[in-house]
């Protein structure tokens, strides 16, 4: 059973029968797991941004129908004047 240990916090050093191997957990890894993080990250931001798009569309939606209330409220307010004189 290989032991493992930690040294000084930068390499990991593998026992095996005898034959000792250093890996630095640092040193970059395969080119094809970085591509793949990284249109991962761009399908993820992707799928952000059409989400924050439809919600811009709500809240643009929402203004307008609080204009359209404060319209009817102003038009309600002065009926109620006009009765009251």
């Amino acid at each position: 059973m290989p032991r493992i240990k930690l040294l000084a916090h930068v390499e990991v050093t593998q026992e095996q029968r005898g034959h000792e191997e250093t890996v630095d957990p640092t040193a970059a890894r395969p080119r094809g797991r970085s591509k793949d993080l990284i249109s991962s990250l761009e399908s993820r931001m992707t799928h952000v941004e059409e989400g924050v798009a439809g919600v811009g569309a709500q809240v643009d939606d929402l203004y307008q129908l609080v204009e359209g209330l404060e319209a009817e409220d102003a038009e309600i307010h002065t009926a109620v004047k006009a009765v009251m004189v």
